[in-house]
């Protein structure tokens, strides 16, 4: 139910626009390796491709990377080799979320310009550029902590929103457009995302 009033409510948000939203349930999860992963109950019989977002109540955790017949792989923010594409506000700059190990709450923007104008606990959300997700989502708050500056960017600290350790009951959102997206990135000249 609340998948479908998700997609009802993203249709009417964003004009049409084509993302739908399924339940699934997490039946494995790490969250203290450097590789962190969880596994869903659903897979290919169910729809499940790689490439979906993966939410917890309206949070963006994460996407799937590989489905079987009744499962489905997926990372979470909290891995090292994954970079995110975020945005700072509805209107703020957007920046690559990484997370670095560690504590599985926090995690670091990078390149986001000297002149961004921000402040500690301001929303950082899905900038939409990488099909996994709507823009909008929460992912989490700018932190506490000064950012630091590396000389042409600032790097700015991140609570994320998802309490990994507790991810159960998910959503898969399928983002209109992605794979229409993906083959005009594949064509031949394209260049890699």
């Amino acid at each position: 139910e609340n998948a479908t009033l998700r997609a009802e409510l993203f249709g009417a948000r964003e004009g049409g626009a084509a993302t739908t939203f399924a339940g699934a349930e997490v039946v494995r999860s790490t969250w203290s390796s450097s590789d962190n992963y969880f596994i869903i109950n659903k897979g290919t019989r169910d729809g499940v491709t790689a490439g979906q977002g993966v939410l917890q109540n309206n949070n963006a955790i994460g996407r799937v990377v590989e489905a079987s017949d009744r499962f489905a792989l997926a990372l979470p923010l909290i891995n090292q080799s994954v970079e995110w594409s975020v945005r700072i506000g509805s209107k703020g700059p957007v920046a690559r979320l990484v997370w670095e190990g560690g504590d599985a709450a926090r995690a670091m923007l990078y390149d986001v310009p000297r002149s961004a104008v921000f402040a500690a606990g301001d929303s950082v959300v899905s900038s939409g550029f990488q099909g996994y997700f709507p823009a909008g989502l929460m992912v989490g708050t700018v932190g506490q902590e000064a950012p630091e500056f590396d000389g042409q960017f600032l790097n700015v600290p991140v609570q994320l929103a998802a309490d990994f350790r507790t991810l159960r009951y998910v959503e898969l959102a399928t983002t209109g457009g992605r794979k229409e997206i993906q083959s005009l990135l594949s064509t031949e000249g394209a260049p890699e995302p």
